[in-house]
């Protein structure tokens, strides 16, 4: 088959380098990558968890992880069959439902149901309990940190009024590689004295957002 013409785009350089070296991405996905026979799609891969409990080092991401379009694109805590992805942006998002409303006495009707699906997240450091802010965001692959951020750092200070992923992203210095056949592991480290505020439940997203090889 005739070679494909390679993107300039940093992410998709990445995943051409990865290529490269043997035991980054799975073989198969390897050599079909060097040959120029696999295909490349734009990534904006989505998880959701509840974090009502978060303290000391807390795991968004566990091996019974279901697939749910709108809550997690992971099955398990591995991206599907075929699927490598060179990360070059990152967006959070938080959400609080409170257990009572404002007068502190009448039960939220929406905090029985509440869940990380039906709730509207943002990533405005105004929104985030102070306990998360300092809190770092840990992503590991492989035995390997691929980085660990203060959550502080992925927040915006206003409303932007563009699409999603353009202004509201962290924008990392180099990319990463989410490897197909490979567990995920995705922490939030707290501060050994915070742990969430009561009388809320507590909701956290993580996008990551770049260039991946197609699923077969």
């Amino acid at each position: 088959m005739a070679g494909v013409k390679v993107d300039t785009s940093k992410e998709q350089r990445h995943l051409f380098r990865a290529a490269k070296k043997k035991g980054v991405i799975f073989e198969a996905t390897r050599k079909e990558i060097l040959a120029g026979n696999a295909r490349f799609m734009e990534a904006d891969l989505l998880h959701r968890a509840e974090i009502t409990t978060g303290a000391g080092i807390y795991n968004i991401l566990l091996s019974n992880n279901d697939k749910d379009v709108g809550v997690s694109d992971l099955q398990g805590n591995m991206t599907d069959p075929g699927v490598n992805i060179a990360v070059g942006r990152v967006r959070i998002g938080y959400a609080k439902v409170n257990e009572f409303l404002e007068d502190g006495s009448t039960p939220n009707p929406e905090y029985a149901t509440a869940n990380a699906q039906n709730v509207i997240y943002d990533n405005a450091l105004k929104d985030l309990p102070v306990e998360l802010r300092p809190a770092k965001l840990k992503v590991q692959q492989d035995n390997k940190t691929l980085f660990s951020l203060p959550v502080e750092r992925f927040t915006v200070g206003s409303v932007s009024s563009k699409v999603q992923g353009e202004e509201d992203v962290l924008a990392l210095q180099t990319p990463i590689i989410l490897a197909e056949r490979k567990e995920i592991k995705i922490q939030l480290e707290f501060s050994p004295s915070k742990e969430m505020p009561d009388g809320a439940k507590h909701f956290f997203e993580v996008r990551f957002m770049g260039v991946q090889t197609a699923s077969k």
